[in-house]
């Protein structure tokens, strides 16, 4: 399928997430944990969520439960509870980043930035969206020449995570000298180029996609204005 449709499945998914109650929310966030866990190249993302998800939930639980509240403040009244809507709102986030991890390995870098310049929005704002995407790639090739580089004189990228870390810091400052020397390249590149010069372009390359693909990116869309438009109007009447 097109970069696009799965891009409006995830933004699908994880909003509705808002508007699902809580017992429906916990099997909305197994599903794209089973997802990767059933798919054999994904299932390295699952480290990466839970990387990310443990230490959110226990932040949640320091600042929502007061238990470092009653701490500072010496009173006998501990309490460990966390209140409903921090479970809540770790869920959410949990379905936003777990699909967020689905979409990114099934559209790789290059094929959404293809799609990118390849649709109707305008060059700059297509540009605009890709560039952070194509500082990313850049980024990564010149890290990699440099721990190269440094490889062949004898530096050694092994051994522990406080090794590592001790070794790729002082790379850091040298790779972000280059990547602001670049600038001034590929702004000049783009100049020669006309960038922006005509309304159209062509594409050499376009993405294909099915003819089912944008009726069904405009019924997502639908149903998440129908979704929030419903919650909206319960919520209204159960206040009034």
């Amino acid at each position: 399928m097109h970069p696009f449709t799965w891009l409006a499945l995830w933004l699908w998914y994880s909003v509705s997430a808002l508007f699902v109650p809580l017992p429906i929310l916990v099997g909305w966030c197994m599903v794209p944990v089973v997802m990767m866990m059933m798919w054999a190249a994904a299932r390295w993302r699952i480290k990466i969520v839970m990387a990310f998800m443990i230490p959110m939930g226990i932040g949640l639980w320091l600042v929502h439960s007061h238990w470092l509240q009653s701490l500072f403040s010496h009173s006998d009244n501990v309490s460990f509870a966390v209140p409903m809507f921090a479970i809540v709102l770790w869920l959410r986030l949990f379905v936003f980043f777990a699909a967020a991890q689905l979409w990114l390995q099934k559209v790789p870098t290059q094929q959404f930035v293809a799609a990118l310049f390849s649709s109707r929005l305008p060059v700059g704002m297509a540009y605009l969206c890709a560039g952070p995407l194509l500082l990313k790639e850049q980024l990564k090739q010149q890290l990699a020449a440099i721990k190269e580089a440094q490889s062949a004189r004898g530096v050694s990228f092994d051994g522990s995570l406080v090794q590592r870390l001790k070794t790729i810091v002082p790379l850091l400052s040298p790779l972000l000298m280059q990547s602001l020397n670049d600038l001034t390249t590929r702004s000049s590149a783009l100049d020669a180029r006309a960038f922006r010069r005509y309304p159209h372009r062509t594409v050499l390359k376009p993405i294909s996609e099915y003819r089912w693909e944008p009726f069904l990116r405009v019924v997502l869309l639908c149903c998440l204005l129908v979704e929030g438009g419903a919650f909206w109007l319960y919520h209204s009447i159960s206040i009034g």
